[in-house]
């Protein structure tokens, strides 16, 4: 039994600390991959010792069984904590904005498509998250600690929240101690609705379904969003735009790097400094009549760090723009000039010039 706990112990740690570095892991497209393919390790290593510990109650453990699992309670539990999310966040962004006059928009990280949303928000996540929290660490700790004489099931329940709650602060990172206190606050209210149907049914298939539907709301928000662009003013809705633009650069203290010779980190430091140094032309905004469009600027570097050349290619693609008025053009290469110095282009050695290309996009605010 001793080693038993010890076994759990380190469990709880090494899941918080494994979902802290998966999420990290999902807002890098280059290491989404990695991060998933160590994620199913950790829930096959989960299988595994729990059938090394208890083999005949395995499927009870984990909290597998689906007998009284029906669609009603499949289907209420997803309802519940879609509400859950739609009156928490709604609440949340009332409030704050009441208190702090500024909208509370959550980074929720660079390059999600929708597919890729809709598949980790709805799919991967779920399933590995509740097989992980509630099926893994809940269900060996209620087998090793459910005497109420050592450990309350209500304690279990809290602190297994508790902790599916720390290992999201991720997303939480790039923003201010308010909007964290105020974000953790719907996220801790579903965990513990989470917990409690994990030991209400002994199956975490009313979890799975609970946590798909507060998920749903990162689907539904575009939606949510669309409406709101209808009744708010357009003053108004531009703001919440921009500050949702400006949310991951918050207190993100990274230098710019500007390094041609790493162009993941040159087109990482150009986002950034595309969102908070941009001059945006009044001219070009007034003329964007609520649409987004963009233009492929070409220029080049030379063996300073200057950019110089600076042109745009002609085509037929809509997203080529050239001389089309309203101030674009000048807006461009306004911005383009305006980059600070690069570090130099080095090939076998030497300072060379370097041709570069980037989006420039227009947005309506």
């Amino acid at each position: 039994m001793k080693k038993n706990k010890t076994i759990l112990t380190v469990i709880f740690i090494s899941t918080v600390l494994l979902s802290l570095w998966m999420r990290s892991c999902y807002r890098d497209t280059k290491f989404q991959l990695t991060g998933i393919l160590f994620l199913l390790l950790f829930v096959l290593f989960a299988m595994g010792a729990t059938w090394f510990m208890y083999r005949k109650e395995w499927c009870h453990v984990l909290g597998l069984k689906t007998n009284g699992i029906t669609r009603k309670v499949v289907f209420k539990a997803f309802v519940t904590a879609l509400l859950i999310n739609i009156v928490g966040s709604g609440t949340v962004f009332v409030v704050y904005y009441l208190m702090f006059n500024e909208m509370p928009l959550p980074p929720l990280g660079d390059n999600f498509d929708p597919l890729k949303l809709i598949s980790l928000a709805l799919v991967l996540a779920p399933l590995s998250e509740e097989f992980l929290f509630r099926g893994f660490v809940q269900g060996l700790w209620q087998k090793l600690y459910s005497d109420k004489d050592k450990t309350p099931i209500k304690l279990i329940i809290v602190t297994t929240a508790l902790l599916f709650t720390v290992s999201h602060f991720h997303f939480l990172f790039n923003i201010t101690v308010k909007q964290f206190l105020l974000f953790t606050i719907p996220l801790f209210i579903v965990a513990l609705y989470m917990s409690f149907l994990r030991n209400k049914y002994q199956s975490i298939i009313p979890s799975i379904a609970a946590h798909a539907g507060f998920n749903s709301a990162l689907v539904i928000a575009p939606l949510i969003a669309l409406l709101l662009s209808t009744v708010v003013s357009p003053d108004a809705f531009r703001e919440i735009r921009r500050q949702q633009e400006l949310a991951p650069y918050i207190n993100d203290t990274i230098p710019y790097n500007f390094d041609p010779n790493n162009m993941d980190e040159w087109e990482r430091s150009y986002k950034k400094f595309a969102v908070l140094e941009r001059p945006r032309s009044e001219e070009v905004i007034k003329h964007l009549n609520g649409s987004a469009t963009g233009v492929w600027v070409f220029f080049t570097i030379d063996t300073c760090g200057n950019v110089y050349n600076i042109h745009v290619l002609n085509g037929a693609d809509t997203y080529y723009i050239r001389d089309i008025g309203y101030g674009y053009m000048e807006d461009v290469i306004k911005f383009i000039q305006s980059l600070p110095p690069c570090k130099p282009y080095i090939m076998d050695g030497k300072k060379v010039e370097k041709e570069m290309s980037v989006f420039v996009p227009f947005c309506p605010y």
